[in-house]
């Protein structure tokens, strides 16, 4: 057995910013000021690694307090119902530079049994949609997926998660 290597990121020397069009004509920035992440590794290439990351969603900071408020509300983040931000949902493409979607949803799952992975692909032939059924895909749409696909994918995996409590 390989010994396993922890990381743990040092928040006084690292930061979570982040840039978002506003009206097409402007960028907006901000932050995430309160946030834990580690790095578990049992191989020095971090290849085979998990990433644990929590941010504190009520610590956005774009250096305006109304948009800040906004951001906090249920149009976004919902802070009141989501106290941190934590993936209970992964998107996933199956074509990906290192290894296929196939063999990153086992390996999502090897870490997380119940988590929610919702496949993006070209690939829609029935043989590799079953396949990643077969895995333990929640949900597999066709890229590029339209706006509806995406919100009933997220609220048949949100309606999964309000079941597991």
């Amino acid at each position: 057995m390989k010994d396993k290597t922890k990381w743990v990121l040092d928040p006084v020397h690292s930061e979570i910013l982040f840039k978002v069009k506003h009206l097409m004509i402007t960028n907006v920035k901000g932050e995430f000021r309160n946030f834990q992440a580690e790095i578990i590794s049992d191989e020095n290439t971090f290849s085979n690694s998990k990433i644990n990351l929590t941010i504190d969603a009520a610590s956005i900071f774009t250096n305006s307090n109304d948009r800040d408020a906004h951001l906090k509300n249920a149009d976004f983040f919902d802070v009141e119902k989501y106290k941190e931000l934590k993936p209970d949902l992964t998107f996933l493409d199956l074509t990906m530079p290192v290894m296929n979607g196939f063999q990153a949803l086992e390996e999502i799952l090897k870490f997380d049994q119940k988590a929610l992975v919702i496949i993006l692909t070209a690939d829609v032939q029935i043989k590799a949609v079953a396949k990643a059924h077969d895995l333990g895909a929640f949900s597999v749409l066709k890229k590029p997926p339209a706006r509806e696909a995406i919100a009933a994918a997220i609220k048949e995996a949100d309606d999964a998660l309000s079941e597991r409590g």
